[in-house]
């Protein structure tokens, strides 16, 4: 998805920008259908549903682009702090 995505230390932050020149890459997962995988989910990467303001990512649907050229529908977390002075890593892919 176009984007940019931040180096915050130990983990990523990304944030989705369909105007952004580069790209988030990423690997979709299918999420089990389990009751409460939604709420461990949102609590490892920090999103609290009852006050998002605080939380320091937002769980969103957006439409990914898949690498055989389809798009999907999936759940993203936006990073929600503020991006001044954050290192962008330019090749869009964590770890690379």
């Amino acid at each position: 998805m176009r984007g940019v995505l931040y180096d915050l230390g130990g983990y990523p932050g990304a944030v989705a920008d369909a105007s952004a020149s580069g790209k988030i890459l990423g690997t979709v997962m299918e999420l089990l259908e389990e009751e409460g995988v939604l709420e461990r989910l949102d609590a490892y990467e920090g999103f609290d549903p009852g006050s998002p303001e605080a939380s320091e990512y937002i769980r969103e649907r957006r439409t990914v682009e898949l690498v055989d050229g389809g798009s999907l529908e999936c759940w993203f977390y936006r990073y929600n702090r503020e991006l001044r002075d954050l290192p962008r890593v330019e090749s869009g892919e964590w770890g690379r």
